[in-house]
C-alpha cells in the first residue's frame, strides 16, 4: 500500500517538527499496512528555486535516514514534493527535484480559485510535451470552486487525481467520495498526514472502509495505479 501524499519529512513545512515525530509517523504507517511512503513537503516557487529546495530536502532526508539506521519494519521512502501551482511551471527546466523519486510524476496543489484555461493548459504541456504526469492533490477541496463535470473531464483527458483519506472517513462527505471513486475520477487516496497525533497517518483505516463498501474491483484499480507510479 502506497501513501502518496505525506508531510513526514522533518522540519520542512507545517508537517513533522522533528525526527522523533517523523519516525513515529512512519511506525504508524507501518501499523496501517503501508509499505511505501512518498515524502511530499510543500514547495513554493515564490520562496525558493527547485535546486535550493532540493538541497534543503536532501539535508532533511539524510537526517531522517541516519536516525532510522537499519531499523526494520519501516516503509520504503520516496522523495517528492507537494508543488504549489505557479504560472510558468511548464517552462521550468529543472523539474526533476520536484518529481516523485526524480521520475515523471509530480504532485501539484492547485490554487483555491476557479481554474482557468491557461492553468489547465500549463498542466497539459507538462503531460504531453514535457512527459511529466501531474497528479492533482486533494481535489475534494476545490469541488465547490470548479464547474460541474471538470474532474470527470480531466480524468478522461489523462490527468491523475488524488483525494485525502478524511474525505472518505467523514460522514458528511464519504458518500460523495465513494461516488467519485466509483466513477474513476479519483486515482489515488492518501493521508496527507502532518503529525503523529494531529492529522495522523490513517490510510489503512480508509482502505479497509473502501474495500468493505466497494469491493475488490475498486481496490484492484487503486493498486494498479500505485504499481504504475512505482514502476515509473
Amino acid at each position: 500500500m502506497l501513501d502518496l501524499h505525506t508531510h513526514i519529512l522533518p522540519g520542512m513545512d507545517d508537517g513533522s517538527r522533528s525526527v522523533k515525530q517523523s519516525i513515529r509517523m512512519l511506525e504508524i504507517e507501518a501499523e496501517q499496512g503501508v509499505d511505501t511512503v512518498v515524502m511530499t513537503p510543500h514547495y513554493d516557487a515564490g520562496k525558493e528555486s527547485p535546486m535550493a529546495f532540493a538541497l534543503r530536502k536532501a539535508k532533511a532526508e539524510r537526517k531522517l535516514l541516519e536516525a532510522l539506521g537499519d531499523r526494520s519494519g519501516i516503509p520504503d521512502l520516496l522523495s517528492g514534493a507537494e508543488v504549489a501551482f505557479f504560472e510558468g511551471i511548464s517552462r521550468v527546466e529543472t523539474l526533476k527535484p520536484l518529481c516523485i523519486g526524480g521520475a515523471r510524476f509530480i504532485l501539484i496543489e492547485m490554487p483555491f480559485c476557479t481554474w482557468n484555461k491557461r492553468m489547465l493548459g500549463e498542466l497539459d504541456v507538462l503531460r504531453q510535451v514535457r512527459g511529466v504526469q501531474p497528479i492533482l492533490a486533494h481535489i475534494e477541496r476545490y469541488r465547490s470552486l470548479q464547474p460541474a463535470g471538470l474532474f470527470d473531464e480531466l480524468s478522461e483527458k489523462g490527468f491523475w487525481q488524488q483525494c485525502n483519506t478524511s474525505y472518505f472517513l467523514h460522514w458528511q462527505t464519504s458518500r460523495q467520495a465513494m461516488s467519485m471513486l466509483k466513477h474513476r475520477v479519483v486515482h489515488f487516496i492518501a493521508s496527507d498526514c502532518h503529525g503523529p497525533e494531529y492529522r495522523p497517518p490513517n490510510l489503512g483505516e480508509t482502505m479497509a472502509k473502501i474495500e468493505k463498501k466497494m469491493g475488490g474491483q475498486v481496490m484492484t484499480f487503486l493498486r494498479e495505479n500505485e504499481k504504475a507510479l512505482l514502476g515509473g
